[in-house]
């Protein structure tokens, strides 16, 4: 118990590691999917897909998505760093014409929301 709170002053500083480190783990699962050359779309349901398997194997993802969905992490810090991922390859997905029709922003913003709840 010593050396935690010798680390950690506070809950709120443990709960805020907790959150940075999942956040850095999600991050790095995600990186490789997001550089890969692939319709916007197919990327962000890849992207979908990997968050579930972080959220099911890794308990340090899935504590720092408990955090933030039970509002115990700083609210500053949301969202968190994959949501700003999604979004990047939103809004390439919304550049990326597919032969059928370009994604307007409204249709994107219900894709992030959707996401993000299938996440919580």
């Amino acid at each position: 118990m010593g050396a935690l709170t010798f680390h950690f002053p506070a809950k709120g500083d443990l709960a805020e590691a907790v959150r940075a480190a999942g956040d850095a783990a999600a991050l790095a699962a995600l990186r490789p999917i997001s550089a890969v050359p692939r319709p916007g779309v197919q990327v962000v349901i890849d992207l979908t897909i990997e968050l579930a398997r972080l959220l099911e194997r890794d308990v340090t993802v899935r504590a720092a998505g408990r955090l933030v969905r039970e509002g115990t992490a700083d609210p500053a810090q949301r969202p968190a760093g994959w949501v700003r991922v999604l979004r990047d390859l939103l809004e390439r997905a919304r550049s990326e014409a597919d032969g059928i029709r370009v994604p307007c922003d409204r249709d994107l913003r219900d894709m992030e929301l959707l996401v993000a709840y299938l996440m919580a």
